[in-house]
């Protein structure tokens, strides 16, 4: 008799390197998220949302402002952005789609020292139409 078989040997696999992702480094500081604070800030709060079914906008909508200056916003957060009192400033909200802007709104707010105005954004049903910026006080 001849004692247990031995099992065959399996080659060892190599394990791939683990995959590292890319640094996200922001041109401009990203707005504050969250619920609008207690303390006095002078600016405005924007809540961007999609609309039902737009699971394809992966990228995270853009506010200008002046036509210089832009920041990412977060989808369906209210974000805090800061802008100068006593002077009017024209803001657009967009988002990116298929490698192009697209939805853009724009209008101009003009705030006092210590004001905040609230802003409501919505994408556009049909892409290349203009999204919905709305003034909610």
């Amino acid at each position: 008799m001849t004692g247990p078989a031995a099992a065959p040997e399996m080659p060892v696999q190599p394990q791939p390197e683990p995959i590292q992702q890319a640094a996200h480094v922001p041109q401009q500081p990203l707005p504050q998220t969250g619920a609008p604070p207690m303390a006095e800030q002078t600016g405005i709060w924007i809540t961007c949302k999609k609309q039902f079914g737009q699971f394809l906008i992966r990228k995270p909508p853009t506010i200008i402002l002046n036509d210089t200056q832009a920041m990412e916003l977060v989808w369906k957060q209210a974000c805090f952005v800061p802008i100068s009192p006593g002077v009017p400033t024209m803001i657009t909200v967009q988002f990116h789609y298929m490698g192009k802007a697209r939805g853009a709104a724009s209008t101009t707010v003009q705030v006092s020292p210590g004001q905040v105005a609230m802003f409501s954004y919505k994408t556009p049903i049909i892409m290349y139409s203009a999204g919905k910026l709305v003034y909610l006080g």
